[in-house]
Order: C-alpha cells, then sequence, then structure tokens
C-alpha cells in the first residue's frame, strides 16, 4: 500500500492513499458521522471558490476548503490534515478524539473555515469537522452553570447552541426579539475560533466582546472526556477558552451564552464613491484622506452606543438604544461642510434608519459589509492582517495617524477597522486571555490585500513605522505573522501556555498560529 509519512512534533504520523488501513475503519465503525481521506488535490476548493458563496465553501471538499485556499497553493508546507471526520453528536467528537490518542494523531479543528491564519487545519492531522453536527439551539429565561453552588448567579437570557452552527443560524434563530454580540458574515461559526479569539462584533462597544457573554462551554477535552467548563468550574481553562485560541485546548461542542432584551438600532453606512479613484485618483486620495480623519474623530468622541467598522473608503456602524444619540450626526454634518463642493457628491449615505433590533437592521437594510446571501467568499489571492491602535496612542498622535492611513491608502492597501474601547474597555482586563492591550485599544486596524502577488509585510511594515511594537488581534490575524505569540497574547501569553500544557499534555490539538504551535 502506497502510503505518506509525515513528521509531527513528537509524534510519526503515516497516512494511506487507500482507505484499507484497518485503523481507519475502525473510526469510522465507532461515528455516527463519516470519515473522509483527504488527498492533496485542491481543484475543488479553486473550483467553488469562483463561486463567491461563502456556503459552499463550508461544504466543499470535505471540509477543508477555506474562504481564501491561496493556503493550500501559496503556502503549501502547511498542507491538509489526513483525514477528516465529519461529526454528527459530541460522542462522535469524544471517540475521534480517543481514536487520535490511540494512534498518536493530532487533531486539528474546523467548522466553517473562515481561519484567515489557516489555524483549522494541520498538515497530516486527524481534523474534526463540525459543520454538519447536529444543530441545538435553545433559549433559557433563566440559567445556573453546571456544578456550580446552586444558590451563586443565576443568569437570565442565555442562548444554548452546539458547535459548528453560524451566526447566521443564530440571528435566524432569535430573530427580532433580542440584539447579540455576533460575526459579521453569517457564515462565520459562532462557537469556534470566532470565540478563541476574542468575538469581534459590529455591536462590542454596546455589549463588549464575544468572550464577554460566554457563561459556559461544553468542551471535549484532549483525552476524550466531555467537561462543563464555567467561571466556578475549571475556571483557569474557563479563562483560557476566551481568547487563548480556537482549537488549542479542546473541541467546543456547546456554548451557553448571554444575549441581550432588543434595543433600536440605528444603522448608518456612508462610502467614497469607489468610481472616483478611477475617475480622478488625486481627489479620491483627498476625499479619503479627510473620510479617515473623520473616522478617527468620532471612533475617539463618540459614546460607547455607537459601534462598528470603518473600512477604506467608508463606514457601517449602528447606534444601540431607544433614543438615538444625535451628536454623531451633528458632526457628520460639521464635517461635510468641511469636504470641497466639488466633492461632497462623492459621499454616499447607503443607509440611515432605524429597526426595532439587530437582526431587523442587518436583513431589511442594505448593509454593504454584514447580511450577503450569499456570503461572498473572498477569494484564493486574499490576505488580511491588523495592529491594534490603543485610545492613548491615538489621542497623542493624531498627525501620525493621519499620515499613515494616507500612506497606506496611496501604496494600495485598503483598510478594515473594527471599533473598540466603550464595554470593550469597561471589563476587568485580566477577566479574560485577551491581551488587554485590545481592551485598551480605540481601533483594530486591519488592512486587506487582493493580489495574490500583495505584499503585507511591506503593508503591516507601514503601521509600525508608526506605531512601533504594536500588538496583533487573533481575529484577523495575518497568517505569516512574526512573533504571533507576544504580539496576540502580550502580558497573558506565559499564563495561556501553563493552561494549555496542563491540560493537553501531549499537545494533541497542535494547529497552526496556535498559541503551542
Amino acid at each position: 500500500m502506497l502510503a505518506k509519512t509525515f513528521l509531527l512534533g513528537l509524534f510519526l504520523v503515516t497516512k494511506a492513499h487507500k482507505s484499507g488501513e484497518p485503523k481507519w475503519f475502525q473510526l469510522q465503525n465507532r461515528i455516527d458521522g463519516t470519515l473522509h481521506e483527504i488527498t492533496d488535490d485542491v481543484q475543488e476548493c479553486l473550483d467553488v471558490l469562483t463561486e463567491k458563496d461563502a456556503f459552499k465553501i463550508i461544504h466543499a471538499g470535505n471540509g477543508t476548503c477555506t474562504q481564501h485556499y491561496i493556503n493550500q497553493t501559496a503556502y503549501n508546507d502547511l498542507g491538509v490534515p489526513a483525514y477528516s471526520v465529519e461529526v454528527k453528536n459530541v460522542q462522535d467528537i469524544q471517540k475521534a478524539v480517543r481514536f487520535a490518542n490511540q494512534n498518536q494523531l493530532q487533531v486539528s479543528v474546523k467548522s466553517t473555515g473562515h481561519s484567515y491564519s489557516h489555524s483549522s487545519m494541520k498538515d497530516g492531522s486527524l481534523m474534526i469537522w463540525m459543520a454538519n453536527m447536529d444543530k441545538v439551539m435553545e433559549l433559557h429565561s433563566t440559567f445556573t452553570p453546571f456544578n456550580c453552588d446552586p444558590n451563586g448567579k443565576e443568569y437570565e437570557n442565555i442562548l444554548e447552541f452546539s458547535g459548528g452552527i453560524s451566526w447566521g443560524e443564530i440571528y435566524e434563530f432569535l430573530g427580532a426579539d433580542y440584539n447579540v454580540i455576533g460575526g459579521g458574515c453569517e457564515s462565520v461559526c459562532a462557537s469556534g475560533g470566532y470565540i478563541g479569539g476574542s468575538g469581534l462584533s459590529k455591536m462590542a462597544r454596546k455589549y463588549g466582546l464575544g468572550v464577554d457573554s460566554v457563561v459556559q462551554y461544553e468542551l471535549v477535552t484532549p483525552r476524550g472526556r466531555i467537561v462543563y467548563v464555567n467561571a466556578e468550574n475549571r475556571e483557569n481553562l474557563f479563562w483560557a477558552l476566551r481568547g487563548g485560541g480556537g482549537g488549542s485546548f479542546g473541541v467546543v461542542s456547546k456554548v451557553w451564552y448571554q444575549v441581550f432584551p432588543k434595543e433600536d438600532v440605528h444603522g448608518f453606512e456612508v462610502l467614497v464613491n469607489p468610481g472616483l479613484a478611477a475617475s480622478d485618483p488625486a481627489s479620491y486620495v483627498q476625499l479619503v484622506t479627510s473620510f479617515n480623519d473623520f473616522d478617527i474623530d468620532i471612533s475617539l468622541n463618540s459614546s460607547s452606543n455607537w459601534s462598528g467598522y470603518h473600512f477604506g473608503f467608508g463606514m457601517s456602524i449602528n447606534h444601540v438604544g431607544n433614543e438615538l444619540d444625535h451628536e454623531f450626526f451633528d458632526k457628520y454634518d460639521a464635517w461635510i461642510q468641511t469636504v470641497d463642493p466639488a466633492l461632497a457628491p462623492h459621499v454616499l449615505v447607503i443607509k440611515n434608519q432605524t429597526f426595532p433590533n439587530y437582526f431587523t437592521s442587518v436583513n431589511n437594510g442594505s448593509d454593504v459589509l454584514f447580511y450577503q446571501k450569499p456570503d461572498v467568499g473572498q477569494g484564493e489571492g486574499f490576505f488580511i492582517g491588523n495592529r491594534l491602535l490603543t485610545h492613548d496612542w491615538l489621542s497623542n498622535n493624531r498627525e501620525s495617524a493621519r499620515a499613515m492611513f494616507h500612506e497606506l491608502l496611496i501604496n494600495g492597501y485598503e483598510t478594515f477597522s473594527y471599533w473598540l474601547g466603550g464595554a470593550v474597555s469597561d471589563m476587568d482586563h485580566s477577566s479574560t486571555a485577551v491581551n488587554p492591550v485590545l481592551r485598551e485599544s480605540i481601533l483594530q486596524l486591519g488592512i486587506n490585500c487582493f493580489d495574490v502577488n500583495c505584499d503585507m509585510d511591506k503593508g503591516l511594515g507601514i503601521i509600525d513605522k508608526y506605531v512601533p511594537n504594536a500588538s496583533t488581534g487573533y481575529n484577523h490575524m495575518y497568517i505569516n505573522e512574526a512573533d504571533y505569540r507576544n504580539k496576540v497574547w502580550g502580558e497573558h501569553l506565559e499564563k495561556i501556555q501553563r493552561i494549555k500544557r496542563r491540560y493537553d499534555v501531549k499537545n494533541i490539538f497542535n494547529c497552526f498560529n496556535c498559541v503551542d504551535y
């Protein structure tokens, strides 16, 4: 039988090219789901990418396709798993993890493939693929975490959901009755690297990060046991799971998550006409530079009811609250008055409307970033990276910030930033594994590149020139980020590593760009 051999840390793993190797049949016979042998042929993933449909990408290639399959073409050394196990329930996850232990395999975990840093796959591993796991969603009016003091804290409005569920499914389930901290594309998995990283959201300044809403996890440990993890039960592991990175400490098979009674959401989206870039590049640069300066000002000075994104040529923000804060609109009107009258018509207001809650705002509006059906896959030449800009740095270095955004613009880098601050900063900075610098920041400044030949190191280097030693957010981290551990986790790194090594002694869960890779 032909075989392919991979050297994985302490383990030597043999991958059969034919499915006749008895040990793999043993796993298939134990599970309700399906075991898939993975080949090195990337064509199916490349084909589905051309359709620009994130939901097809999720289900293609037996789980090996991602939003930008450049990972398996330009980054061949990262490779693909040996097998994927399409789990149907938590018992399948247990059996797969135990099988990996018995056969000295390493395990990677993938849900929907939104990991831009390739953390959901590992060369030669057994990949636990959760996208088709049985769906569980239940809303509890009150909830007391398991194995805790029965007279202890009781939570209200807790959503229980299983692993592999996407934010789109959760938004549909909650409907118009609640607001929730969720992902910006509906195909993002709610239980995977999104929450494992931090849980960035358009609602973050109002309600906090996604990790701040987690009340309890059901986790399959590296030994294949099911445990319940919360603030009173395995509290160190609960701390690490909230921000220490997805796929590192076990498999999250269920989450209990805080949702919020609905409040009005006023959606406001504005962009600079992209057509101006082609017809009058100098005027486009002038207008976008002015707009970037306006965005910096309002991100620093708006109330925490305002939250959202700033992208290279516009913004998409929400006001959450039943009483609309008009101070922002006064500032916007004042800024528009400073714009050259010949250029002002190129500032396009796409949305300016109040909705009864978040779900309604994205399902009824024209949100250019969020509720696309189908979600747009990013394509094989897409790269992304980021740096965190603290409130202190941005407040005290306005001229440097203006010059930095201008330099990125004229060098062809499209920016995409999350507004931080507000409730994100109000939390105890050591309450989760998230880098404290993120909670001190006002923007996670991202840069996007859609060219296979893009020099992301140069783009991030422009930011580093103005903001030396800047930290990096885990969500949307650059795939080739140098010294990523210190940049992502900062002063929390050593504690996260201690917890990782305590619970995963053999480093079974060893994923690219994870804490102990």
